[in-house]
Formats: structure tokens, C-alpha cells, sequence
């Protein structure tokens, strides 16, 4: 049977749990037959601390929770159409981020401008997102933005995927006070299209599995896919945990992903690339690739040459079960410096080693154990702060073309425009395969200033140093790997532009800023 839509009719006030009431208003429901209960809930999920999803935001209409939404960027959240139309006063709308509690904690964000997709259809849910723009901007502990995929962008069936929310966890019963997530899998698009009767348009997306349903967060919540935001929570069958996927509204279908650019300004070609950036924390991380072959987020030199290892000898090649994931660089006969977001969480040491004294990512130099990995205390996996890591080997590092790089004094730097060296085995093109040969660029120094102006304020903190121009991209080198000044390694390859044209700078850690310095100091020795 063609499955209907029916808005929920119950009144603010009319039953013995206000907020609860308003909260079933906003939500859709879908007649799936014989026991089916409301949308809008967490099926096989557990709590979560608001660190773990600092994106996450509970909508909120004359101060009760009707809908959730996400941060997109300083100004601006994302969530569901269906939870705004027709639209609401401003003044009446309100978002509490930084908070795994529904009802307390946090910032609470006064609404400035709601915005529904101008095609939005309130029977087919198609098109089902609007853009908030808050009057302030969206800044305290455990508030951060989520980044959202580019257009046309696609997960094969299967995908592992998270979704967060306050939705109800059993049939009946109140909305939950602390946050809830749930790992559920991508569904294809035709599987799902064929289950719901051909409901399913190109500006949808179906996620879910029995017993771990996708109306497992609240309407207008992130569905987040290898740490990009992929779908909105829009509807599904109301008995959640059955064998109907739930559906969401496609972030990276062209009309949708337009309309958020247009309005909020995020993403307009700009899509922050990190190797093994698809990471989210404890239960719900997703899976990184580990093979030689990485797609377009991935570091990559642009612009570059051929390398000899007798020019950057203490060039390394992290590698995870015998495949290159990142670059490092040698500080020390036992110790090796490289990006904190290639070893986080940290992984088993018998999975991990490093190759030395070879400009050949396959073959030649050492293969050296690493016994420790130590993250950066205060590293993030969302805002990318504090991106290093130092790991101990097993034996010294010593050979022909194995030598350690000198790290700078704390506080020390180079004037903007200063060349820079970035080495590596990153992608030369898109789509293709790493590189055997190591790769080099020379690229310009950046002011923190003209970075700030170039990327979201702030995205650019005191730890961060910039890089890079057109054509000859500081992506160009594997996360990790050094960028080097006169013979020191001035910064540690972190993010940047998708495209690696340079239109953008290429951010890296700075190893002279007190903090990291002193990180590696404590942890090393040197």
C-alpha cells in the first residue's frame, strides 16, 4: 500500500505533557499499518555527551523542543522544512547548541531569519530543509559547525552513517532528556524508491536497518557520513525499527546544496579535505579507507615535481596495516612527528609502522615499528585544533638518507610570503591513485590575517599556520607530512581546500606555537 502522510493534529496544552505536544506537531508520520507509532525516535541508540556531536542543536519553538538542526557555520543552522512551514515568527524560534540536555545547559541562539526551500511541498516532503540565521554567532564549549557534502555527492549502499536527536524512545512515552545517536547504513536509492512505492526523489535519501531505524533522530537532525553532513531527518514509517528505511532530505542533491550556498554562503565550492577525516568519536566513528587509491578529499600535490629522498630524508610514510595512510617526518633517532587527525582514535601498534629512506612509497629504505602514538591533548576531530601527534618507534631511525628535521623555537616564524617546501605521496589528480614517487612544492607563507579573511574566522586559531597559492596547492603534501623553511618544519599538513587549487590557503599545525611546541618537547625530548 502507498504509504500517506498525516501531520500530527495535537494541540500545545491539550495533553498532560506540554512540550511533549508541541513536539509531536512538528513531526510527519506515515500511515505503515498495524502498530505504527510516531516518527521521531531513537531505535537502538544509546546516550551521547554533546562533545561527540557539537554540531547538534535542539530547535526550539516559545522555548519548547519541536525539531532538531545542525551548525553549519557561524550564523547559520540547518534543519527540516516541514518543522517551519509555514513559517514561524523569528522572535518565537530559538536553538540551544553545546548540550546533551534537552532541557538545560548550553547557549540558547535567538533565530533571526528562517528560510524553507522556495520548493518545498508539504504533501511529497520533497525538498524538506530551511537555513536559520541566528542573531549572534554560534560560539561556546562543545559548539562546532559539521561540514556538508558537496553536490553530487553519493554513498554506496551500505555506508556506515550516524544520526543524533531527541526523539522518543518508545512508543508513547516522553521525549528523552539526553542526547541519543545510532549507527544505521546507507540504503540505495532504487531499494528504498521501490519500498515506498516510489515516494523516493532525487532530493532524498534512505538510511536505516531493522531494529536501528533512520526516524531514530528528531525531523530536521543530521544524518552525518564519513564526518560530512549527508541527509536531514524528514519522515519514515511510524513503526520505527520495521523494515522501512527511513528518509532524508539530500544535502548533496544540486537543488538542495544550491539553495543552502545561496543563502548562508557554505560551501560555495569550498569542501574541507582531511586524510581519514571520516572519523566520528567512541561507537559511532566511521570506517577509513585504506586503500592506495583515495578520493578527492583526500591531500594530493598540486603543482609539484619528483622529490629525492637525499633532499628531505627525514621524510616518512605513516602506513596502517602495510598501506601508506599519512605523512611524518623524523625529530629524533626514536621519534616522528605527524597530524593528529591520521591517528585518532589511537590504533593498535602492531597495525602501524613507518618507511624511511625511500622516495618510493612501495618499496626501498626501512620499515620501522612504532611501540607509542600520542594525540595531542586538546586536539579536535571537528575543528581540526592542535593536529599533531609524535609516535615512538621500536628501533632508531638510522640509514642511508634518514635524517631528522630541526624543529623550530617556540614562538619563531617567517614572514608571509616566505617559500616553504611540502613533501609527500598525495594525489597528483582526481580521481586517481598516490603517487609512487615522492612529491614536492614550493609554496608562499600566508598571514593569519589574510587566512582569516580567505576561510571562516573562526576556523583559523593561534595553533594554525597558512600556506599556499593558485596552482600550487599546500595540499599538495599527505596530512602529516612536513611543511619546512630553511631547513625547519614549520608546520604539519592538516586541511584545506577540496579542489587544491589554491583558490583557498592549506592549513597546517604550527609547531612553533608554545602549545604544540611544548607538547612535543614534554612527549620526546626534543
Amino acid at each position: 500500500m502507498k504509504a500517506f502522510i498525516l501531520l500530527s493534529l495535537f494541540v500545545a496544552g491539550a495533553l498532560a505533557g506540554v512540550e511533549e505536544s508541541i513536539w509531536l506537531s512538528s513531526q510527519i508520520r506515515v500511515d505503515g499499518g498495524p502498530g505504527a507509532e510516531y516518527n521521531g525516535r531513537i531505535v537502538g541508540g544509546s546516550a551521547v555527551p554533546i562533545s561527540q556531536f557539537p554540531y547538534q542543536l535542539s530547535l526550539r519553538r516559545t522555548g519548547s523542543h519541536i525539531c532538531g538542526a545542525s551548525v553549519i557555520s557561524a550564523n547559520w543552522a540547518l534543519s527540516a522544512a516541514h518543522c517551519t512551514f509555514p513559517l514561524p515568527t523569528a522572535a518565537s524560534i530559538t536553538l540551544r547548541g553545546g548540550s546533551a540536555d534537552r532541557t538545560a545547559g548550553g547557549t540558547i541562539f535567538q533565530a533571526a531569519q528562517i528560510i524553507n526551500h522556495p520548493q518545498y511541498n508539504s504533501n511529497t516532503l520533497n525538498n524538506d530543509v530551511c537555513v536559520i540565521r541566528i542573531t549572534t554567532s554560534f560560539v561556546g564549549a562543545n559548539i562546532a559547525s559539521i561540514r556538508l557534502v558537496s553536490s553530487g555527492t553519493n554513498f554506496a549502499a551500505g555506508t556506515n552513517s550516524v544520526v543524533s536527536g531527541w526523539g522518543l524512545t518508545s512508543p508513547g512515552g516522553s521525549l528523552p532528556i539526553q542526547l541519543m545517536a545510532v549507527n544505521i547504513p546507507v540504503v540505495a536509492q532504487t531499494t528504498c524508491n521501490s519500498q515506498w512505492g516510489g515516494s523516493i526523489t532525487a532530493a532524498m535519501v534512505c538510511a536505516g536497518t531493522q531494529g536501528r531505524d533512520s526516524c531514530n533522530g528528531d525531523s530536521g537532525g543530521p544524518l552525518v557520513t564519513g564526518g560530512q553532513q549527508f541527509g536531514v531527518v524528514s519522515w519514515g514509517a511510524t513503526q520505527c525499527g520495521g523494515p522501512l528505511p527511513g528518509v532524508y532530505a539530500n544535502v548533496g542533491n544540486a537543488a538542495i546544496r544550491n539553495f543552502i550556498s545561496q543563502n548562508t554562503g557554505v560551501g560555495s565550492n569550498v569542501d574541507v579535505w582531511r586524510q581519514y577525516n571520516s572519523r566520528l568519536p567512541g561507537g559511532f566513528q566511521q570506517t577509513p579507507s585504506r586503500a592506495e587509491s583515495h578520493d578527492g578529499k583526500s591531500a594530493r600535490i598540486v603543482g609539484g615535481r619528483d622529490g629525492p629522498i637525499e633532499s628531505f630524508p627525514y621524510q616518512l610514510s605513516l602506513r596502517r596495516s602495510g598501506v601508506h595512510a599519512c605523512g611524518a617526518s623524523i625529530i629524533a633517532l626514536r621519534w616522528a612527528l605527524s597530524a593528529a587527525h591520521c591517528t585518532y582514535p589511537v590504533p593498535q601498534m602492531n597495525e602501524m609502522s613507518l618507511r624511511a629512506g625511500s622516495a618510493n612509497r612501495l618499496l626501498g629504505g626501512i620499515i620501522i615499528p612504532i611501540v607509542q602514538i600520542i594525540n595531542h591533548p586538546r586536539f579536535s576531530e571537528y575543528t581540526i585544533e592542535y593536529d599533531v601527534s609524535v609516535l615512538q618507534t621500536g628501533t632508531d631511525m638510522v640509514g642511508l638518507f634518514i635524517a631528522p628535521v630541526i624543529l623550530p623555537p617556540a614562538t619563531s616564524g617567517f614572514a608571509p610570503g616566505t617559500m616553504a617546501n611540502v613533501t609527500g605521496w598525495g594525489l597528483l589528480y582526481v580521481p586517481g591513485s598516490l603517487p609512487l614517487q615522492l612529491q614536492y612544492v614550493t609554496v608562499p607563507l600566508i598571514s593569519m590575517d589574510q587566512c582569516r579573511n580567505s576561510w571562516p574566522t573562526e576556523w583559523i586559531t593561534e595553533e594554525m599556520l597558512c600556506a599556499g597559492q593558485p596552482g600550487r596547492d599546500t595540499c599538495g603534501g599527505d596530512s602529516g607530512g612536513p611543511l619546512v623553511i630553511n631547513g625547519y618544519q614549520m608546520g604539519v599538513a592538516s586541511w584545506g581546500v577540496s579542489d587544491c587549487s589554491g583558490s583557498l590557503p592549506s592549513v597546517f599545525a604550527n609547531t612553533a606555537n608554545p602549545t604544540v611546541r611544548s607538547f612535543i618537547q614534554e612527549h620526546s625530548g626534543v
